[in-house]
């Protein structure tokens, strides 16, 4: 079975990326509401709100040209990939360590 209706094809890559770049993120607030993350609860709620931003700010590199992803070896989405996990852990460290 071919899918041909670009529509669709954008339609099903921007759930996919959402759910993998921004759904996790909102987690984090809602893991410090309920009690399952212990660390400063401020600032998990700050960084469970920076990385969403950044999680849609990705998702838009990505989804802006979605071709570029298979024809360049070093697209911009993916330094940012990378640089969300840093700002992610170092987020995390300062919310158990402070």
């Amino acid at each position: 079975m071919k899918v041909s209706s670009p529509a669709l094809i954008i339609g099903i890559g921007f759930i996919l990326v959402v759910f993998g770049f921004v759904a996790p993120f909102l987690m984090i607030p809602v893991g410090a509401w309920a009690g399952i993350l212990t660390g400063r609860f401020w600032l998990l709620q700050v960084l469970g709100l920076v990385m969403t931003l950044y999680g849609l700010y990705v998702c838009y590199l990505m989804l802006r040209r979605p071709d570029d992803l298979a024809v360049e070896e070093n697209h911009v989405s993916w330094a940012h990939m990378y640089r969300m996990m840093f700002v992610a852990q170092i987020g995390f460290a300062l919310a158990y360590l402070l």
